[in-house]
């Protein structure tokens, strides 16, 4: 677990990044896909950005979404071979959750650690909250910090390693 709200849900991170990705090809402010002009730390909604982001890609571009949102479907398509009825459940953390990996990162680690998987690490790391229309924040794992940049969505290929919620 890397993130539980007050009332007892939460997200669980996977156990192995997915590789770099872009986030998207293009520069479009998605419909109902919030904007945070500063960092995004009160934004918990991984799976409903998610969500957002799949709804309006295959909306746009129908089989070829994954081709203009390519973070956002290698998180939706994750399988973890243990769990195989998780596919399609999987998401893009939002900024809070990525912000709760960052203050919880040494216990985090010390666990991964002992079960031989993937620690946190030091890279880039996309998040699924939206900066503007040109930009998305990505999150740096050695700082807890946050960045974003003019066309950061597409010029640029972060780690994915979604969550899943519970």
């Amino acid at each position: 677990m890397v993130y539980i709200s007050e009332d007892g849900c939460g997200q669980a991170l996977a156990l192995e990044g997915m590789g770099n990705f872009i986030w998207a090809t293009e520069s479009v402010d998605i419909p109902d896909l919030p904007n945070y002009s500063s960092q995004p730390l009160n934004d918990f909604d991984s799976c409903k950005n998610t969500q957002t982001v799949i709804d309006y890609s295959y909306n746009y571009y129908g089989d070829r979404a994954h081709e203009y949102y390519p973070a956002f479907w290698q998180a939706y398509n994750y399988t973890p071979s243990i769990m195989p009825e998780t596919k399609g459940k999987w998401c893009i953390p939002a900024g809070g959750v990525l912000n709760s990996i960052y203050q919880n990162k040494a216990s985090i680690d010390q666990s991964l650690t002992r079960i031989n998987k993937e620690n946190i690490g030091s890279s880039s790391w996309w998040s699924s909250s939206e900066e503007s229309s040109n930009s998305a924040w990505f999150w740096y794992a050695s700082s807890g910090d946050f960045g974003f940049g003019y066309y950061g969505k597409h010029n640029f290929d972060y780690v994915v390693r979604p969550v899943i919620e519970f």
